[in-house]
């Protein structure tokens, strides 16, 4: 099949549409919904995108002089979804939180904080505790410093014996800190 509109209309679902892929023109065109149309030797092919290493549908993208590496969410907003540059990074979000829903209505341009925290906020990253990078303690040692607090050990004794500060150990044992452990200890 050599005519790409007789092709878009032989595979498309109802009102998707396709534009040509910048710096690829003629080459590859991209939908709406996330899917990715490859022109070779005068035929057209609708790609299978494979995931990445961090969950999202990518594929490669190939013309004479230039190759690019392209997650499918990314280009769909480049093309379809309003750009709105605040002179700070931006990112792709999902808005509904699924990596390979890649239609434009799901996509929105954040910064990389507002997607940092719509992240957290969806519970897709949990980076509480000991899951967080910087964190010195482990769960079972926020559960120890509650036990010796109800053995009779001060807050000082507690923190000696942990390496904490003085304040770092009583916003543990107030609740302030590693609430999601220490709400079920009270």
């Amino acid at each position: 099949m050599t005519n790409l509109q007789e092709f878009i209309q032989s595979i498309a679902f109802d009102s998707e549409r396709f534009l040509p892929v910048n710096d690829f023109e003629g080459r590859f065109w991209i939908s709406d919904f996330g899917r990715v149309i490859s022109k070779k030797h005068d035929n057209f092919y609708l790609l299978s995108n494979g995931l990445d290493a961090a969950g999202y549908k990518g594929t490669r993208m190939r013309n004479r002089t230039y190759r690019r590496d392209c997650r499918i969410h990314q280009l769909v907003g480049e093309h379809f979804c309003e750009m709105v540059d605040l002179g700070v990074r931006m990112t792709w979000n999902h808005i509904d939180g699924n990596k390979l829903n890649n239609h434009y209505t799901n996509l929105e341009y954040v910064t990389a904080k507002e997607n940092c925290l719509h992240a957290q906020r969806t519970g897709l990253c949990d980076i509480k505790g000991e899951k967080h990078g910087m964190s010195k303690m482990k769960n079972e040692d926020v559960i120890a410093i509650y036990n010796m607090r109800n053995s009779g050990l001060t807050a000082s004794e507690i923190g000696n014996k942990f390496k904490l500060g003085r304040r770092q150990t009583y916003d543990i044992l107030r609740g302030k800190a590693w609430k999601h452990i220490t709400s079920h200890l009270s």
